[in-house]
């Protein structure tokens, strides 16, 4: 469980969040949206200790990132962020994956065993041998999210983990992450991309430091008002689920479509 008491963080007179209260539960998707400035990537820092609140406090499964240890929190709660090439830190494939369970200093055999298991999960066990430098950056990326998937941390924390990649990648990279949340796992994802961030179960849309939005998908697609405020375009299907308040699975295009058929006759 993540949870902000009245968090916030101030850079002197400049609020990047402000006072936020809410709660987490483990085995959450949540997605985080708001225009740039808005708080999003302050809010992810905030959870595994890479920034401090100037006020209230922020718990991961108890422990304060103010307090208790940050090695543990950040066991608990894993963080991705939007550029690969600032992440990883080894010349080969298997010495990045390896890099965090070391540090968990886990047996040999485990480790072994996690880097297999990571690799395989992200498509990239084949490439266990291969040199960092020299794969693409949609590559580079799902091994960056190899590399905290050995970890076995209970939430994962996503900043624009998409947004230098192709669309087919992108694609592969959504597939990674709803499948981690498949297993159970606690999801926070920052993007600016709507067809992703409908994806989550929950949506909480930030504007000037302070949560403007915390409901479902399909709740926001009625509230023109933070529409009009996040100024994002919807993808088409969605922009038709909203206009016609289509009852189906709006994150389906062939449902949408159906449905659309069946209101229009």
């Amino acid at each position: 469980m993540i949870r902000f008491e009245k968090a916030g963080v101030s850079f002197g007179e400049f609020k990047a969040l402000d006072s936020l209260s809410l709660t987490i539960g483990q085995g959450e998707f949540v997605a985080l949206i708001g225009p740039n400035g808005s708080g999003k990537s302050t809010f992810i820092r905030l959870i595994n200790g890479l920034l401090l609140p100037t006020e209230g406090r922020v718990t991961v499964e108890g422990l304060d990132t103010a307090r208790d240890d940050l090695f543990e929190i950040r066991k608990r709660a894993a963080a991705l962020f939007q550029n690969p090439d600032n992440q990883i830190v080894a010349a080969t494939v298997e010495d990045e994956v390896a890099f965090g369970p070391e540090n968990l200093m886990l047996p040999a055999e485990e480790i072994e065993k996690r880097i297999d298991d990571a690799l395989s999960f992200v498509d990239m066990l084949q490439y266990r041998q291969h040199l960092t430098a020299n794969l693409s950056g949609g590559q580079k990326q799902r091994v960056a999210f190899a590399s905290i998937i050995a970890m076995e941390a209970s939430a994962y924390l996503f900043d624009e983990p998409t947004s230098l990649i192709d669309v087919q990648g992108r694609k592969k990279i959504m597939e990674i992450i709803q499948r981690i949340h498949e297993k159970g796992k606690t999801v926070v994802l920052v993007s600016h991309f709507l067809e992703e961030v409908f994806l989550a179960g929950r949506i909480i849309v930030l504007h000037e430091g302070r949560i403007l939005f915390d409901g479902t998908p399909h709740s926001l697609l009625h509230r023109s008002d933070i529409l009009d405020i996040l100024d994002f375009p919807l993808p088409v299907h969605l922009e038709a689920a909203r206009r016609f308040d289509l009852e189906c699975s709006i994150l389906d295009l062939k449902n949408v479509a159906q449905a659309l058929r069946r209101r229009l006759g």
